[in-house]
Order: structure tokens, then sequence, then C-alpha cells
């Protein structure tokens, strides 16, 4: 990012040979005679006190302009947009008031780019605002005479009114306010002797930053909020459907709550873009995502609210509208297993599939199942070199594949698992298990979920796990069971048929303690009712090698068998 704050003037900003112009996602013109009075108030009266004065001696300070600056581009207003505007129509005013063409003539250059005949440039208007007001700027403002003959009676657009009061107040205040002759000092002083702090970055989304802490408190704007401001001024420029658009945005907030919205914005991205990856800033790479602004009204208008819709399902892990099926049972769970994979790239996927098979819960839940066994089979490898390129290079073949055709084909999606990949998931499970493995208790919790007889329960992730044969025991009854070798324990204190999930308190109270006394706790506390993981306390009197080996076993088949992974 490179940042620049000087002090400058109006003189140096309109007199640059680059045009501005006001960035697409801020408001209309919205000043009122209030505002207008007021401005207008203060330049007079700060003119007044500089009066027989040098210029410097004293000064107006506008405040601060904040330019995104782009090579090659209009320089973009961030901030600053309506002091920018309603000067440019007090210059105006001033210029159509001036007895003199060469006075005109050099107000006229604050509104307006010359020709420039070494290159053939033709004029060009210096501001041009916001796509609805500018027409109505460059035609009742910009033009050389124009606030002289200003339209009569009320605007229909709201911005256009206010454009025309505030020439109609300019022209009344200067000229009842200036005497004679004091015309031109006044436009010199207002150009020249007003002080502004400019500030001007090449990055826009910093710009936009530095613009929120300057008028929010100190509080940034958030990507998402960027996002919803460029997008509805990017679909309409009617106020009325703006306003609508905004509050239906406002609607899918509070739907979606203010801690899922950037993962909600997340997965619409990925949508929208077919899985392509960016570092652009988000509102732009949306905004330029639809083809024109119907396209991008259209969105707002209703799939908005459908996504928003779906994504609390997903969210809640409940799909509304398919009864209580044992099908919609199936279709819960798999959902319930995909939150517990530790990447959101399969949101997006589950979306469309949502969307185009509701009524279809069969079709639903085998594609379900095809992507929630890929998801974990890359969560599986999450640390594996270069898995992080092969993971999104997959599921963005798949995004794409799904956005561009409403046909689904496990081949062209390189959806389905090979062989190869079934055996890889298998021997992970096998060999891959360790207290330091990431997705260990993620599987554990799914595995509870596999083998719930109900639905499962909710606060299992809030559950630890249990090493039943301590992974450094410091009891001889644990060293009698294995052999007396401290490998022997390791090996098998290891494997996935030693582990089991029970609450935070109880693991600590049963630390390292011999198996009987682990069996009392747990029973006393009933957790082996609550976890079928942690079942086998109440039917096992002792916790030995062939005990841990058979409930590996038990294990890895319920593994295999809910992912489809078992390999012949």
């Amino acid at each position: 990012m490179t940042l620049d704050v000087r002090y400058s003037t109006l003189n140096e900003i309109l007199s640059q040979p680059v045009p501005l112009t006001v960035a697409r996602y801020q408001r209309h013109y919205e000043w009122t005679l209030k505002e207008m009075e007021q401005l207008l108030s203060d330049l007079v009266e700060s003119f007044r006190a500089a009066r027989g004065k040098e210029a410097s001696a004293s000064q107006y300070f506008i405040g601060s302009f904040i330019f995104h600056l782009s090579k090659g581009r209009p320089i973009q207003v961030v901030d600053g947009q309506q002091r920018l505007v309603s000067l440019s129509i007090v210059l105006a005013v001033a210029r159509d008031l001036m007895p003199g063409a060469p006075q005109r003539a050099q107000l006229d250059a604050y509104l307006t780019i010359p020709a420039n005949p070494l290159t053939g440039a033709a004029p060009r208007q210096r501001l041009t605002l916001h796509r609805g007001d500018d027409s109505f700027f460059a035609k009742h403002i910009v033009t050389q005479g124009a606030t002289q003959e200003l339209p009569g009676g009320e605007q229909d657009n709201e911005s256009h009114e206010r454009i025309r009061k505030n020439a109609n107040r300019a022209a009344h205040w200067l000229s009842k306010e200036l005497e004679e002759g004091e015309l031109g000092p006044f436009a010199h002083f207002v150009t020249n002797a007003c002080r502004i702090v400019l500030i001007s970055l090449d990055d826009e989304a910093d710009a936009f930053r530095i613009f929120e802490t300057v008028n929010g408190r100190g509080r940034p704007l958030r990507d998402e909020e960027v996002l919803r401001i460029a997008l509805v001024e990017f679909a309409t420029d009617e106020d009325k459907k703006r306003d609508e658009l905004l509050r239906k945005w406002d609607t899918v907030e509070r739907r979606v709550g203010p801690e899922d919205m950037p993962r909600f914005i997340a997965q619409w991205r990925i949508r929208q873009l077919g899985g392509k990856q960016s570092n652009r800033p988000l509102h732009q790479e949306m905004v330029e995502s639809f083809p024109d602004s119907a396209q991008a009204l259209a969105y707002l208008e209703g799939q908005l609210v459908d996504d928003a819709t779906v994504f609390v399902e997903i969210v809640r892990k409940r799909i509304q509208g398919l009864g209580n099926s044992p099908v919609k049972q199936a279709i819960d769970k798999r959902l319930r297993s995909l939150a517990l994979v530790d990447f959101n790239d399969w949101l997006p996927v589950a979306m469309i599939f949502i969307q185009r098979h509701r009524d279809e819960p069969e079709v639903l839940l085998e594609r379900l199942k095809g992507l929630d066994r890929l998801a974990w089979l890359f969560f599986f490898k999450y640390d594996a070199v270069k898995i992080g390129q092969d993971r999104q290079r997959r599921f963005r073949d798949i995004v794409k594949h799904l956005s561009e055709s409403s046909e689904f084909d496990p081949r062209t999606c390189n959806f389905d698992l090979s062989q190869r990949e079934k055996a890889e998931m298998r021997d992970i499970m096998q060999s891959r298990i360790g207290p330091k493995w990431i997705p260990l208790q993620p599987l554990l919790v799914r595995l509870e979920h596999a083998l719930a007889k109900g639905p499962p329960r909710e606060r299992l992730n809030f559950y630890t796990i249990e090493h039943v044969l301590p992974l450094s025991p410091d009891h001889s009854y644990w060293y009698e069971r294995f052999d007396g070798s401290r490998r022997v324990v390791r090996e098998f204190a290891e494997l996935i048929g030693n582990l089991c999930l029970v609450p935070y308190a109880l693991n600590k109270d049963m630390d390292n303690k011999p198996f009987p006394e682990k069996k009392a706790l747990v029973l006393e506390a009933g957790a082996h009712k609550k976890s079928a993981l942690a079942a086998d306390f109440e039917r096992e009197d002792d916790w030995t090698k062939d005990i841990i080996q058979r409930r590996s076993r038990w294990l890895l088949n319920t593994f295999c068998a809910e992912f489809d992974v078992s390999v012949a």
C-alpha cells in the first residue's frame, strides 16, 4: 500500500489533468439545504475575516478527502463526495454570476478539463457523480450558464432535487451576501485559501478502511459491508429499489447471523467465481462476476434469500421440507459429518446439491455421501505435501462444473474416489492415529455419529479424547498387561481401539488410573450410556491387547462402511 497524506487546496485538486469520479459503492448526493447553508455561511464568514490580509492569514478547513489512485484510470473519490459536489456547485454558481468572460473561463476550468490541442483530447467533465446523479449534474451545473436556468418545480429524483435546491440557494446567498466586486476574490479564496487534508492511496480496499476509520470512530468496514454497498449500487440507480435491496440484505444478515456472514459470503464467492482464487478486493470480484446490472439485480431480489435459507439449513444441520423420514435423518447426519471437516470448500457444493435435489431426497443423499467421503479424504491428508493445492484444484473443478451445468457427472467432476484413494483412507485409519493428529477428535465424533442409535448428540464435540491405556502410564498395573515394555504400551495406546470420548472433567479424574478405577468413574458418571465408544467400560472387566485390537477392527469396519471405502 502506498499512502500519501498532505495538505491541499481545491485549486490543486481541481486543476490536475486526471478526472475524478465518485466511487460506485458510494451513496447518492444527499446534502440538504441545511448542510449547504452551513457551508456557505462558513465560507463567507472566513472570506470576510481574510479580506485585506494575506491569503494564509485566515483559512477555512474543509476537512479530509480520501482518493484512490489507479494508473490510467480516473481518481476515485472514496470520501468527500458530498463536500466536493457542493463546492463544485458553489464554483459553478460563482462562474455563472461572473460579469467577465476571462473570470468565467477560469472558474469553468475547475468544472471541465479543457481540450488539449497537442493530444487532440476533447473537453471532459472534471467530476463524474454517481450513476443517476451525473446526467443532471452535467446538464444543470457543469454546463456554462446552466445554474442561471435551473429547472422549475420539484424533481422526481431526490438527488436531482437536492442539487437543484442547493444551486438555487447558492445563487441567492452569493448574490445577497457578497458586495459588488467581491465575487472574484471570494472564488479565489474558496479555491486557494480553504485547506483540505488529502489522503491518497493506491489500494481501494485500504482507502475504504481508512474512510471507515475516519467516519466510523475507529471501526473498520468489513468486507461484506463493502460488498453490500457495491453490489446494490451496481444493481440499480433507483433510490427506492436500492433501499428495498439494502433492507433485504439486512434481513439475510439477521437470519444468517453476523458471525456466520463472512462464511456465507465466502461460499457465495467460491460458487460465483467457479472456485477461482484471487487476491483482488472481494467487492470488485463479486460485482464484476455479474455480466450486467440486471443479473445482479435478479440475484439480490430472489436468489440471495434462497441461498441464505439453504446456508442456514446446512449450518444448523437440518434440511427443511423433507419430513422426518429415514432418508431425511441420513441427510442430516451427512451434514453433521461435513461440519466436522476443517475447511469450507464443500459448502457451495452442498448448497448446489440441496437446491437442485431438494425434491429428490434419495438423490440428494447420494450426492452428499460422495461429497462427505471426498471432504474427509482431504481432511485426513491436510498436512501432507501439496495437499492444499490438490484440494483446491479438485473442488475448483467440481464447483466450476456444477456452476456451468445442471447435470451431475462424477467422472466429469472428478468426484468419486478411486480404488487407490479408498485404500488410502483405510490405511490412514490404521496408521495415522496419534495424539497430535488434528483430525483425531473429529474422527471419533464422526464414529459416534455412525454408532448412535438415534440422532447424534449435538454436544459430542465438547467431549475430549480418553486414552484408556495411558500414553505414559505411571502405574505398574498397565505394564503388567503390556509385556512390561514402554514400546508395547506406546504401540497399543495409539491404536484407535484404545480411544473413547468422555467429558473434560471425567477425563481429568481418570488420569493414569488402573482400568477398574477408570471403569468405576465412567459408570458413576453414566458416560457409558451417552457415548457408544465408552460403552465397553460396562462390558469389560479388564483392558488388554486383545480388547484394543478387537475394538480397532470394529471401528475400522464402521468407518469403512460409513464412507464406502472397503477395499476388496
